[in-house]
């Protein structure tokens, strides 16, 4: 079980989940390519599906997956 204690910041089409003691951010990304919810620090992403697009709270396995993923794992595209 995940203990997520973050502050939300919420500017439009863009909701920022700060992680305590971390320097990446879960963020939320909605353009014509890609929706669903990335890191700042990485490549690392998970979409949801378009019928869903919820720009509220990610999921609990969202919250999860993020707080365990390795960034040296998931390099950026260029």
């Amino acid at each position: 079980m995940l203990n997520f204690h973050g502050l939300v910041i919420d500017s439009g089409l863009w909701e920022t989940v700060v992680v305590a003691s971390t320097r990446r951010k879960l963020v939320f990304q909605k353009n014509p390519r890609f929706t669903g919810w990335a890191c700042t620090a990485c490549g690392w992403a998970k979409p949801i599906p378009r019928i869903v697009e919820s720009e509220g709270k990610p999921s609990k396995d969202i919250e999860t997956d993020f707080a365990n993923h390795e960034c040296d794992k998931y390099p950026r595209e260029r």
